[in-house]
């Protein structure tokens, strides 16, 4: 997803919203990830932490001190302003909290093969230490634009305008699973 595309959507949150991604990342070398209807909340920071704000309100309801957590500056990257966009080496990313995953496929790029991610040493998305239960924890989920295909918006949908067709992929030899991206 090019920046310029995406950047005057996430201009027009104010607090957070909801969104669907589709993407496709490199968790390891030579190991492909397709992610298909994931649900975020993408939040402007607006001087707070989105976070932040709702691992307290789930401590809170686990009877538990939310004082005990605090969220740290960013140790990587430069937040645009107060958007969920970061900057790290020329490369942007766009910063969610996970609300439902999608559904993910592992696959070996090369061949199109589907393959069990633990085989790989690929390993379930892990909350910080929050104190909470895995059931109850907050998950944030920071994806590098470019891997992003699809991402639905105030009921807007913007797709990746690089993003390879099935005729070209054909052309080119090229297979994924499900013959999709």
């Amino acid at each position: 997803m090019d920046l310029n595309l995406i950047l005057p959507m996430v201009q027009k949150i104010h607090g957070c919203t909801f969104a669907n991604i589709d993407a496709l990342t490199e968790p390891k070398p030579g190991v492909s990830c397709r992610t298909t209807g994931e649900r975020v909340i993408i939040f402007r920071t607006n001087g707070a932490s989105g976070f932040e704000g709702m691992v307290k309100r789930k401590l809170v309801a686990a009877g538990k001190n939310p004082d005990l957590f605090k969220v740290g500056s960013l140790p990587w990257g430069t937040r645009m302003g107060d958007l969920p966009i970061i900057e790290c080496h020329g490369k942007h990313y766009l910063q969610t909290i996970l609300l439902a995953e999608g559904k993910l496929e592992h696959f070996l790029p090369i061949t199109g093969d589907i393959v069990d991610p633990k085989d790989f040493g690929i390993r379930p998305r892990f909350p910080a230490n929050q104190g909470l239960p895995p059931s109850d924890a907050v998950i944030m989920h920071t994806y590098k634009l470019e891997s992003i295909h699809k991402i639905t918006l105030f009921g807007e949908t913007l797709t990746d305008s690089i993003s390879v067709d099935k005729p070209t992929r054909a052309i080119l030899g090229l297979r994924f699973p499900n013959n999709s991206i």
